[in-house]
Parts: C-alpha cells; sequence; structure tokens
C-alpha cells in the first residue's frame, strides 16, 4: 500500500513539473507578445496561436487586448491597453 502511495506521488509530483514548465514556456511567450506590442511591432491576436488549457480557456482569450476603437493607438505610450483574463466566475 506505502509503495502504491508512493508512486502516485511521485507520478502527481512528475505531471506538476511538465505542466510547470509549459506554464514557464507559455509565460515567456506571453512575455514576448507584450514587449512586442509595446513596441509597436505588432498586432495581437494576427497570428498567435490558440493554446487550449486544462481548463478549456484559450490562451488568446487570455491574451487578447482591449481597445475601444479597434484600431491600434498612435501612441502607444498614453495608450489605455489592458489584458482580459478569460477566468470563470465562481461567486
Amino acid at each position: 500500500v506505502i509503495e502504491k502511495k508512493g508512486e502516485k506521488i511521485m507520478t502527481e509530483i512528475s505531471d506538476l513539473q511538465r505542466k510547470g514548465m509549459q506554464l514557464m514556456e507559455e509565460n515567456e511567450r506571453l512575455r514576448q507578445q507584450v514587449a512586442e506590442i509595446s513596441n509597436g511591432r505588432r498586432h495581437v491576436g494576427a497570428d498567435s496561436e490558440n493554446v487550449i488549457t486544462e481548463e478549456g480557456q484559450s490562451s488568446e482569450s487570455v491574451t487578447n487586448v482591449c481597445n475601444s476603437t479597434g484600431a491600434p493607438p498612435h501612441d502607444y505610450e498614453s495608450s489605455d491597453t489592458s489584458l482580459k483574463l478569460g477566468l470563470p466566475y465562481s461567486g
């Protein structure tokens, strides 16, 4: 019984480490996207990957940029840009 529990715990640890690596890779990719956007090089969503997370959320729904006019702002430093979080409401 103890041996089975140990194997299960080791499997869970391995799975969590793998998920952690995936999250770090996606975090780096998102940081690069934000840097590109702030430098005015590209518009988000044009050629972004749609990665489906475990909760069923796509990375695109997490990284959509809100812009009331729909067009890229002329002055990036003074633009009111925010990221929408595609998190489910649990209230």
